[in-house]
Order: C-alpha cells, then structure tokens, then sequence
C-alpha cells in the first residue's frame, strides 16, 4: 500500500498549489550577499581610516604661523600717528581739567585753553609757537610730574608764559595757596624759568650782589621767593646758604634781594 503513488499529488489543483510562491524553496540570491561585502568594506575602509588618523601620544600638533597672523589682523589696531594724536588729546583734556579743579571753578576749561592758545599782541610768531612747543612738551609728561609732586611735595604744577620777557616757566605752588591772591601765591611758588632778564655784570659787591653795568639774556634759572632766591644762580655770585633768607650779613646793606 505504501508503494502505491499518491495520486493526488499529482492532481492539478495540488501541482497549482505546491507553485504557491510561498511554498517554493527560495534559493540563495548571490547579488544580495556581494551588496552586502561590498558596504562592509567600504565601512572597513572608513574605520580604518579615522582610526589611522587619530592623533596619537607622539603625534605633534603644529600651528602654522598663517593661522596666527590671519587672527592678528582681523583685529584692527590704531597706527603709531594715530596713538599719539589720541595720547596728546588724553593729557592736554587732562591737564586744562586738573587747572579748572585746582583753581575752582571760575577758571573752566575752555578760558585755559583760550589763555594757552592766544597769541598775544607784542609776541612774535617764531616765540608764540615755540612757546606753545614747550607747553605740549610739558603736556605729555604732566601726568607723571604732577604724581610726583602731590605725593612728595604736596604742591600741584602747571606751565607759564611771560609773553613781556620772552619765556616760559614751570610754576609748582602748595595746593593750599590756591585760593589766596596772586601775591601770597608767588611768594609761596617754587620757579624753573627760561626768559629774558638783566644780568649784571660790573664789579663784586662784599654782599656777593654784582654792580652794573648790565645785559638782557635769556637764561634758564630758578626762582625761590621764600628763601630769597631769585634768578639763581646768574645774579649772585656765592651760594645762598651764605646768607640768612636772603639777608646781606654786610652791614647797612639791608636785604640781598633787594638789590640787582
């Protein structure tokens, strides 16, 4: 019986079934397993690369100086003319505004600027410009010596002009004369002074004063009106610590610095 075939195997309807598309064996595509290999691969490939150019203990890191100067230059910066054109405007602003404060505030800014700027009638052209030099050229290191002074000496600084003698000066006074008169304020004054004054030049006096005859020079000197010392050290001949304050210890002279 076993032997026997199963003719209904055979039958049409069976044949059209066993066809089914689910039902036949599906045999091994090899295009689908060669796709496969091939993005395996190219993973492979990228792996291997990125793991080749990783950086590794003894990888250096260079930067190259292109990238550097690149950077640099994408940050503007301000020419040499240009810094000190800035600078001279910084300590000129600052300078008028320290004058204004110390004299109170009669004396603006604007009125200082006028008074150091005017070229006053009876001053020629070369002596107007080579006086607003010297006072640019004090401008500049204002900030420093004005430091000094307030802390060491207590005293503020500022420049002047003497527009009659044909000179400049630079003036330091105590910060507490400031709002005394114009007087009491000189008397006070320690003076570095460049101008034009009378110079005697005849014979020596027992008081160390020379007589005349005289000659206008323009000569730098300093001045000190407390101590008695004045156009020092062209118009005495001896140190004053010869004297007292100035006085003669000559017999009915009378004070020093009261003859020329």
């Amino acid at each position: 019986h076993s032997s026997i075939p199963n003719n209904d195997m055979t039958h049409p309807r069976a044949v059209a079934f066993t066809n089914q598309p689910l039902l036949r064996s599906i045999p091994a595509h090899p295009l689908v397993f060669s796709h496969h290999r091939k993005h395996k691969n190219t993973l492979n490939n990228l792996t291997n690369t990125i793991y080749q150019s990783r950086p590794t203990t003894n990888t250096k890191i260079q930067i190259t100086p292109t990238a550097i100067s690149t950077t640099m230059t994408n940050t503007p910066t301000p020419s040499l003319p240009t810094s000190i054109l800035l600078y001279l405007l910084l300590t000129n602003i600052l300078y008028l505004a320290r004058r204004s404060n110390v004299r109170g505030p009669e004396t603006t800014i604007r009125r200082l600027f006028q008074i150091r700027t005017t070229r006053e009638p009876n001053v020629s052209l070369p002596l107007y410009l080579l006086t607003l030099l010297a006072w640019q050229s004090f401008v500049v290191i204002f900030p420093l010596i004005e430091l000094a002074s307030v802390v060491l000496f207590d005293r503020v600084t500022f420049f002047y002009s003497y527009p009659n003698a044909g000179g400049v000066g630079l003036i330091a006074e105590p910060r507490g004369v400031q709002g005394l008169d114009t007087k009491l304020r000189v008397k006070e004054q320690v003076r570095l002074d460049w101008h034009r004054f009378k110079l005697n030049v005849g014979m020596m006096g027992r008081d160390g004063w020379r007589h005349p005859p005289f000659v206008m020079r323009n000569r730098v000197h300093l001045d000190i009106p407390k101590r008695g010392m004045k156009h020092w050290p062209w118009r005495r001949r001896r140190t004053i610590g010869a004297y007292d304050n100035g006085t003669s210890n000559h017999k009915g002279k009378g004070k020093g610095n009261g003859r020329k």
